[in-house]
């Protein structure tokens, strides 16, 4: 068995600072928590590749005096309690006096503060935990602490760091929350020279929430206050429209501290469930204030978890404070003037007949010259070893349209149009036909306001028994300026009046 030996100051230092400084979200957490119980009304937190090169920290506190600087990085040094009675009486957001030391003890820390009533401020600069200089400077009022090269002389906590964007996303989570939890201060964050969240500080919580999470989360959210005996509870619950797939938008904050604890989950939750989807969580921001005696703090090393005295009484006071805020309302959403209107649906429109459709469209559109193509039907010429095609010639002309043709006979009434035996319709395979023109022109000798005479077309067969696809066929009208109504046998076909 080695021999028992007394562990230098280093040593200590460093081992210790494995419990309170994880990752730089740690760090930013202790810094900002220190400037908060400072009295800051304004906390700047600025980072660069995710805190693991460079952290900054700066608030409008009250600062340290000059002499009480070195104390400051002393282990358990602290000004928020002097004896063993002060733990049942917390109501700040540090207290065990680590952080300075743990910080400093793997990093290299450089600190300039000053308070109200010095004229000059106190920079200090330590590397490893130990003091390099320490000198007077012109600063304003307040501290700022700036922790470069975070784990530099433990290489094998270093290594065990995640990637910068990742450590990044840890330090966003943790502004937040914290200025979900924080209305009345004001953060500002940079993340590499981007400000990536800027509260007004105004003390509007719903205000806190739109910065965080968005319009439509702020608007969504309820405003709640419920007291019982000891235990004092306001924020924003979200309506159950607003439920979502974790639970990383549930927030609880004990005496303005953020806490995670399963029998306050489990109360809100429960009063949720019959109101959201299985497998939803909702949304909320509460605060709890309680007497620092009925909760104990000092349960885990980062100040996440709490122990209550009577978990039963909790439960049942969450449970009744979210099921009486939904007790009165109405949860059915409401449509706002600043939702885009839904478009009216269109009017039916009562169907018509083909010859009424052609004769409405016809009275509608402006008649107006077009140029069209005019095509020279295919000639086949049969020889013994093989079919030649002559190509159709392509002829451009202006021609009145039909409607403005020399009327035959007169035109027929719509009467008689309505009385004409209409043939049934059945579909006909096209990729016999391949249009050439632009535009069909009727033929002058046959057509009569848009309703064509009968006129047989010369048939020309091959040995192979192939005929033209249109065959002994009349044009029997024309809809939109687009189609033309062709009647073949007992069928019609429909073709486009302009071919591509």
């Amino acid at each position: 068995m080695q021999k028992i030996q007394l562990l230098d100051q280093k040593t200590i230092n460093k081992i210790a600072a494995g419990e309170v400084v994880e990752s730089p979200k740690s760090v930013v957490k202790e810094l900002t928590e220190n400037a908060m119980d400072a009295g800051a009304s304004t906390v700047t937190v600025e980072i660069k590749e995710g805190g693991i090169s460079y952290i900054r920290v700066t608030d409008n506190g009250c600062g340290i005096p000059k002499a009480q600087v070195k104390e400051a990085f002393l282990r358990h040094a602290t000004s928020k309690l002097s004896q063993i009675e002060d733990l049942e009486h917390l109501y700040t957001m540090g207290f065990r006096g680590e952080a300075l030391a743990s910080i400093a003890a793997v990093s290299q820390v450089e600190m300039t503060t000053r308070t109200k009533d010095e004229e000059t401020g106190t920079r200090i600069e330590i590397s490893a935990g130990e003091v390099k200089s320490i000198q007077d400077v012109a600063c304003t009022e307040g501290t700022t602490v700036i922790v470069r090269n975070l784990f530099y002389n433990v290489p094998a906590r270093r290594k065990f760091l995640k990637k910068p964007a990742t450590e990044s996303g840890y330090v966003s989570d943790l502004m937040n929350k914290l200025a979900l939890g924080h209305p009345e201060l004001s953060f500002c964050y940079i993340n590499n020279g981007s400000t990536m969240l800027h509260t007004a500080g105004n003390g509007d919580a719903k205000a806190s929430v739109f910065y965080v999470y968005g319009k439509e989360a702020a608007t969504s959210m309820m405003e709640i206050s419920f007291e019982r005996g000891d235990y004092r509870l306001s924020g924003l619950i979200g309506k159950p429209e607003l439920s979502r797939g974790n639970r990383n938008y549930e927030n609880l904050f004990i005496n303005g501290r953020f806490i995670k604890n399963r029998i306050v989950s489990s109360a809100v939750e429960d009063a949720y469930k019959t109101r959201i989807m299985i497998g939803k969580f909702p949304v909320y921001v509460l605060n709890l204030e309680v007497d620092a005696a009925q909760v104990d703090v000092n349960v885990h090393p980062a100040k996440l978890e709490v122990r209550f005295k009577n978990d039963d009484e909790v439960y049942d006071f969450f449970y009744d404070a979210i099921s009486s805020a939904f007790q009165d309302q109405v949860l059915i959403p409401r449509s706002s003037w600043e939702k885009k209107p839904a478009a009216e649906p269109k009017p039916q429109v009562e169907q018509q007949s083909l010859v009424d459709m052609i004769l409405q469209r016809k009275a509608e559109l402006p008649e107006m010259p077009a140029e069209e193509e005019q095509v020279k039907p295919e000639k086949t010429v049969v020889t013994e070893k093989s079919v030649l095609t002559e190509k159709p010639t392509v002829e451009k002309t202006y021609h009145t349209p039909v409607s403005e043709l020399p009327k035959m006979g007169g035109s027929p009434s719509v009467d008689q149009l309505l009385k004409r035996k209409q043939p049934e319709r059945s579909v006909v395979r096209e990729e016999a036909v391949s249009y050439t023109a632009e535009t069909p022109v009727v033929p002058a000798d046959f057509a009569v306001d848009g309703i064509a005479e009968e006129k047989p077309v010369e048939k020309v067969e091959t040995p192979l028994q192939k005929q033209a696809f249109f065959h002994n066929y009349k044009i029997i009208g024309q809809i939109f300026r687009t189609y033309w109504m062709v009647e073949q046998g007992d069928c019609v076909h429909h073709r486009p009046a302009c071919s591509p």
